[in-house]
């Protein structure tokens, strides 16, 4: 791990979220960075794990979250990103949300049994939102969208395609 940080440093300040080139860093043989060795350094010199997918999730206002997502899921992404989300989501009050879905890609049976182990919380997160557009080019899970929303009280969810991302921003704000 020092190994790797020196390495980094050596490379010259990077900008906050600036990606580093993984075949410039030299790879541990365990944990976390053996597998997903595409690191980033922030502004306050902290280091961030940034897989090849991508779920960011980003807090816009009081009551607005986004999500971009796209590529698989693993257990250990899951993981995070669902701790991510209720992380950004606690104060959130009548909420909005948009979600990106660019690459979809059926999550691991490991991710899937995380975000199986998260249900309760998850369920206390839908309460906090009253919208929530997601944009996505796949029929199937634009589809599966609307019959989302259609099983969850009061939470109204409607699909976009990703070149409707101003439409669906017009309809959060109504």
């Amino acid at each position: 791990m020092l190994a790797l940080l020196h390495q980094m440093s050596a490379a010259g300040p990077t900008a906050s979220g600036t990606i580093i080139d993984p075949d410039q860093c030299r790879r541990p043989r365990s944990g976390i960075f053996a597998k997903h060795p595409i690191v980033a350094i922030s502004a306050f010199s902290t280091l961030e794990i940034r897989r090849r997918i991508m779920f960011k999730v980003t807090k816009r206002s009081d009551n607005r979250v986004d999500i971009d997502f796209d590529g698989p899921l693993d257990a250990d992404g899951m993981r995070i990103a669902m701790e991510e989300l209720l992380a950004k989501s606690q104060d959130v009050e009548n909420g909005r949300m948009l979600y990106r879905i660019g690459d979809f890609k059926m999550p691991t049976l490991g991710a899937l049994a995380v975000e199986f182990s998260m249900l309760p919380r998850l369920f206390g997160l839908l309460a906090k939102y009253d919208k929530c557009a997601v944009l996505s080019d796949s029929d199937w899970v634009r589809r599966a969208t609307e019959i989302e929303g259609a099983l969850i009280p009061g939470l109204e969810i409607r699909s976009f395609t990703l070149s409707e991302a101003e439409s669906a921003e017009v309809w959060l704000e109504l």
